[in-house]
């Protein structure tokens, strides 16, 4: 569980981190360059860089050992930088790449829509030169935004909001991690465990983001609140700060949802062979975290798509399958008893204890776990007995049951 903390205190803690961004546009000179279009020079007034210098490793050495007067992105150029035109392409290339997120896609008839606002409308410059870097330095956290970026738009568009809150949903989802830019590369790629210093470093970027988008003159200064919050959950167990669902803007929750349905379907799915339409039971399982209205929006999507969902067998037989699963409900059906027997002892805890808003915070979050084995049926005697007495068939529907348990 994050510990909740306030907002000042995670700008506090970014700014105190080396700004990777340097060491991005370093590596993007090498087959882009990057120039400085003025004079660089750090907080004290001290001269960085001259105009025309190229940012190259040896010019990013130096800047990353200085804060700087004013943001580094306002003092560069890249030779090439996206467009709308190709930010379109990119998409269109992503679709190609998942068929069943192009599915989705063109059952909603989105297309039109989506083309106008990213090619007929002019996206910042600034915005453009990071995802730029981006593409370049963060290739699969660029697909990610591609993807936020449509979804969040969808779930939009099937709420019924207007245009602008579309448009909102869209750019919010296409630069909703734009801030790990600015987190050391050591940091982004460290493989294995990160140190609790280490995740307070990532958490920076939805502060960080929220805090560029925000500099920008003429941008929604929603685009930039949905960033800092895209982390948080309607339960209060998300980041920054905890908020709870009422607190929260509505495209947070969206772009909240899109961001963890790419982390599954990538992540996850991308290695066993299923699609978007066995998302379901993730969001089934998740309703009230993202909030009610959000959760069926995206169900809408997916079910007004062509997409089955997969019969898929990981195990030799259909038997199996069963059998693992049976063990997992008995496990899941002990494990529910012993959260059960904390909730009571956490709700005794709640009433005696000097840090009252913990245990409040650990109560609420035992009781939806609880809440929702319960609600799902796992660990029941009902479905035990079912896998227990599943045959060898090797029937779609059997097959169907057991991918959704």
């Amino acid at each position: 569980m994050t510990n909740p903390q306030d907002q000042g205190s995670l700008e506090e803690w970014a700014s105190q981190q080396p700004d990777g961004y340097a060491e991005h546009l370093a590596g993007v000179d090498r087959t882009n360059a990057v120039v400085a279009t003025e004079n660089i020079y750090n907080e004290r007034g001290v001269l960085i860089a001259r105009k025309g210098t190229r940012v190259n490793k040896q010019a990013a050495q130096r800047i990353i050992r200085h804060k700087l007067a004013k943001p580094l992105e306002t003092h560069v150029r890249l030779r090439e930088s996206l467009d709308g035109s190709q930010l379109y392409e990119c998409l269109s290339g992503l679709l190609k790449k998942y068929p069943d997120m192009g599915e989705v896609y063109q059952a909603h008839g989105f297309d039109d829509e989506c083309k106008v606002m990213l090619v007929d409308q002019n996206l910042n410059a600034l915005v453009l030169q990071k995802l730029t870097v981006m593409r370049q330095q963060m290739p699969g956290t660029f697909e990610k935004g591609l993807f936020c970026g449509m979804f969040a738009a969808l779930m939009a568009s099937e709420l019924g909001l207007e245009y602008q809150e579309r448009k909102i949903a869209l750019i919010a989802g296409l630069t909703h991690d734009i801030g790990f830019l600015h987190i050391s590369p050591d940091v982004i790629s460290k493989q294995g465990r990160l140190t609790p210093a280490e995740w307070r470093t990532i958490q920076c970027h939805v502060v960080i983001g929220q805090m560029f988008l925000q500099s920008i003159p003429g941008l929604d200064p929603r685009i930039g609140q949905i960033l800092l919050e895209h982390h948080e959950r309607c339960d209060g167990t998300g980041y920054p700060t905890g908020k709870m669902d009422k607190e929260l803007d509505l495209l947070s929750k969206v772009v909240g949802l899109a961001d963890s349905l790419q982390a599954i379907r990538v992540n996850q799915f991308e290695q066993n062979g299923r699609n978007l339409r066995d998302l379901m039971p993730y969001l089934q399982l998740n309703d009230v975290t993202y909030s009610a209205d959000v959760y069926r929006s995206m169900c809408t999507i997916i079910k007004k798509s062509p997409l089955e969902p997969t019969a898929r067998n990981p195990e030799p037989t259909s038997r199996a399958y069963a059998n693992k699963l049976y063990e997992r409900g008995l496990m899941i059906k002990e494990i529910n008893a012993l959260l059960t027997n904390f909730l009571g002892v956490l709700i005794e805890g709640a009433n005696t204890a000097s840090t009252r808003s913990v245990y409040l915070r650990l109560i609420m979050i035992v009781n939806h776990v609880v809440t929702k084995l319960a609600s799902a049926g796992l660990g029941k005697e009902e479905l035990l007995s079912w896998l227990a007495s599943c045959n060898e068939m090797e029937e779609k529907n059997v097959l169907l049951e057991l991918n959704e348990i």
